[in-house]
């Protein structure tokens, strides 16, 4: 397909006098109805004169995958966001990107069957959808009228290559793009319908909650709740939500089988967040009586994302306790065994690759659009609070918050079972493990987390000023082996008084946390030779870093002159200290108890995690700080 006249060559960086220079065309079916869509040719690619050529490693990936999927390489058209391939060690600009979009545009506009693009990439995103980040796209599809088909962004195969982790998020890419054209679906997705209602009295909220507790059939109720951060210790609940399949015995809701979702204003006078002005009414003692009702009723089957924190929350703000009988973010795990972070929104521990957030699980099987992009007008920066969030548009977050979950405990049951049939005797099936253990497990752990655990003051006081005099001393040593291998003379540093760092005007003379600093140190003051096993961990990974200074090196280099091994000492400390003495201070309760937050969903290992504070691998000085109440 000639298209170079749709090119603005003149404007690209690639080009050499204003024609382009290391060029390969697309390739393809013109009646194809899915595009794939790369970066640029590599060298490879430039020498055969042919994109994502199928030798190469990263074409012998795609077509892998496209037989996997049942798609034909004759149903596909190749394509680049840049024709001309770019010099290794550099990124092409935005306006080399820019220059060629008009000309892939020109292509796609031009194939008549096109339904599906997959974006490869960083620059293939820009091109086709103005956007940067892959990480912030997966899972998410668009609708792209100006080129009449679905945009599936897409890591691409080189970094799958790299990064097997992430070959989950791209078996998905090409399995969605089947099922799109499969479906016959065109336009923006859509929405679960759904019925939505708003309590906007206190009248209105125990009515509706009157009807939940007084259920007499088994049914099956998702709970969800909002809150201004992820410290359910001491943050208010917004509003709480409910969600479920309607048999038409709850008045005055519609009697057919639609998603029904209610959410309930929960904001308690003693302890508003901090905008409580756009809302009606507070938490009234009837209130309270029907929630406890509600969460005793042997009928109801409670449905959670991530129950621990929403139970927690619930009856830190309540008193009361609800019980999780299914919680989609366990069972996600279940199908997907990465690491997954906490599943708590905005929380720095929810991963980017293999996450269990619930925005990024609905997207993934239900096939939604992101719902988060009305709030997110409202949420200028991370610290800024949930309460900002006009009403409105929270409740209707939530009430997608809570229907999705609901659809989410059949549709991952389903899958479960699809990909792995239940009956074999040889071994425990995945939702055997998920109900056997998993869900009693959670269960016990938000019990015992929530009452936490009591920590003896004074004895933490006084380890917290030993660990930070040793430090200090440590510091002070390697500061003076510095001087001396340095030869230097004159008066000394000023006396550091807090964990190596220095007042804002005097210049930090050795930062043992800083690379540039330990690079120095190691290779030009010690002048020790770099050889090939200091970049080999003691796994026999080899280090990216051209000059590594992390604890494996360290370790190898202890004999070499006493300051690594201070350095050694220090780096240990420090982290002791920072991990689980420091925090201590910030996550003691009104009473002086900790409650950590034990994950059964973070780690690819599905051995368990600890975080807010930490409580696992504790050293004997840390765990004697920890002491029983007085009634034990």
């Amino acid at each position: 397909m000639s298209c170079l006249k749709h090119a603005n060559c003149p404007q690209c960086q690639l080009a050499k006098g204003g024609k382009p220079d290391k060029l390969v065309h697309s390739r393809g079916n013109s009646s194809a109805w899915l595009a794939i869509v790369g970066e640029a040719p590599n060298a490879l690619e430039v020498i055969k004169k042919r994109i994502l050529h199928e030798s190469a490693p990263t074409g012998q990936f795609i077509d892998q995958m496209l037989a996997a999927c049942g798609i034909r390489t004759s149903e596909v058209y190749y394509a680049s966001a840049l024709l001309c391939n770019y010099p290794s060690g550099t990124k092409p600009s935005k306006r080399s990107v820019e220059a060629c979009k008009s000309r892939l545009d020109y292509e796609l506009r031009n194939l008549p069957n096109l339904r599906v693009i997959i974006a490869c990439g960083k620059y293939a995103l820009q091109s086709l959808l103005d956007k940067e980040k892959i990480t912030q796209e997966l899972y998410n599809v668009y609708w792209s009228e100006r080129l009449h088909a679905y945009i599936i962004p897409s890591y691409h195969p080189a970094f799958v290559l790299r990064e097997i982790a992430s070959f989950e998020d791209v078996a998905w890419v090409f399995q969605t793009a089947k099922r799109l054209k499969s479906d016959n679906k065109s336009g923006a997705l859509s929405p679960t319908p759904m019925v939505r209602y708003t309590a906007k009295s206190s009248e209105e909220a125990v009515e509706f909650l009157n009807k939940l507790a007084e259920i007499n059939w088994p049914c099956k109720i998702a709970v969800d709740c909002e809150s201004d951060d992820a410290d359910w210790v001491r943050t208010p609940m917004l509003a709480v939500g409910f969600a479920f399949v309607d048999p038409g015995g709850i008045e005055p809701f519609p009697p057919f089988k639609a998603y029904t979702a209610v959410t309930i204003p929960w904001i308690n006078e003693s302890n508003p967040p901090e905008v409580a002005s756009t809302w009606d009414f507070f938490v009234a003692p009837e209130m309270l009586d029907a929630l406890e009702r509600v969460s005793k009723n042997p009928n109801l089957h409670f449905c959670f994302h991530n129950g621990d924190f929403d139970v927690k929350l619930i009856a830190q703000n309540t008193g009361i306790f609800f019980r999780i009988d299914d919680d989609t973010m366990l069972l996600h795990h279940c199908l997907d065994e990465r690491g997954g972070g906490d599943g708590i929104e905005g929380s720095s521990t929810s991963a980017k690759i293999g996450s269990h957030r619930l925005k990024i699980v609905a997207k993934k099987y239900l096939l939604i659009p992101d719902w988060e992009g009305d709030i997110k007008q409202f949420l200028k920066s991370k610290k800024t609070k949930y309460s900002n969030i006009p009403r409105k548009k929270l409740h209707e977050y939530l009430g997608y918050d809570v229907v999705y979950c609901l659809q989410l405990v059949d549709e991952l049951k389903r899958v479960s079972k699809e990909d792995e049939p239940i009956g074999n005797p040889n071994y425990w099936h995945p939702l055997d493990a998920y109900h056997r253990v998993m869900i009693p497990a959670q269960n016990a752990i938000t019990l015992d987390t929530f009452d936490g655990v009591n920590i003896d003051e004074k004895k933490r006081s006084k380890l917290s000023t030993q660990y930070r005099k040793n430090i200090n001393d440590l510091y002070a040593k390697m500061i003076e082996y510095i001087r001396i291998l340095e030869n230097r003379t004159g008066p000394k540093p000023p006396r550091v008084t807090k964990f190596g760092k220095l007042t804002k005007d005097q210049p930090l003379e050795f930062n043992p946390n800083s690379n540039a600093h330990l690079k120095k140190l190691i290779y030009d003051t010690l002048k020790i030779q770099l050889t090939k096993d200091l970049k080999t961990d003691e796994k026999g990974k080899i280090s990216k870093s051209a000059w590594p200074t992390g604890r494996s090196v360290l370790l190898k280099l202890r004999d070499k002159h006493p300051i690594i091994e201070c350095l050694i000492q220090y780096k240990l400390l420090n982290k002791r200290y920072g991990t689980y003495v420091k925090p201590l201070v910030r996550h003691r309760d009104k009473r002086g108890h900790i409650h950590t937050d034990i994950m059964l969903a973070a780690t690819g290992t599905s051995r368990t995690a600890s975080k807010n504070p930490n409580l696992q691998n504790l050293t004997k000085d840390i765990k004697e700080l920890y002491i029983p109440d007085a009634e034990f």
